[in-house]
């Protein structure tokens, strides 16, 4: 009876653990930590991500400070527009400047993004909901 008891055991901490596995976005966490001294986290707000960025959600961003930092078309930018930064994705790239848009937003972005204005990329969402991996990366950063 004693052994069957110590297999439960093992077989709930197994399961837990597999649980917290899922739970815990282990790539994002591995990528934040081997890039510390270049990432922070900041809080989505507004609606023009959704629903890739969603009210609430923590948005984990690549400095444009990291070593052989560059952008893409399909990658979302961090940027300074006015006195705000704003995330938005690169829909288009000529002449080194980035034409934009919010995945929720019909139209591109009437404004150009150059080098100047980039603060960064994400390079990863944590829903509202998962405060374990928010807890985690936010102990990293």
């Amino acid at each position: 009876m004693n052994i069957n008891r110590k297999i439960i055991t093992v077989l709930a901490v197994i399961a837990l653990l597999g649980v917290v596995m899922v739970v815990v976005d282990i790539s994002l966490v591995y990528d934040v930590y081997s890039k510390q001294d270049y990432v922070y986290t900041s809080v989505g707000l507004g609606w023009s991500m959704e629903p890739y960025i969603e009210n609430g959600d923590t948005i984990v961003i690549l400095t444009d400070d990291y070593p052989g930092f560059y952008a893409n078309v399909g990658d979302v930018l961090v940027f300074q527009y006015s006195d705000m930064a704003v995330a938005h994705r690169v829909y288009n790239i000529i002449n080194g400047n980035y034409y934009v848009k919010g995945d929720g937003n019909e139209d591109v972005d009437p404004w150009i993004v150059d080098d100047g204005a980039i603060i960064g990329k994400v390079i990863g969402i944590v829903d509202n909901t998962n405060i374990v991996t928010r807890y985690i990366i936010n102990q990293i950063v």
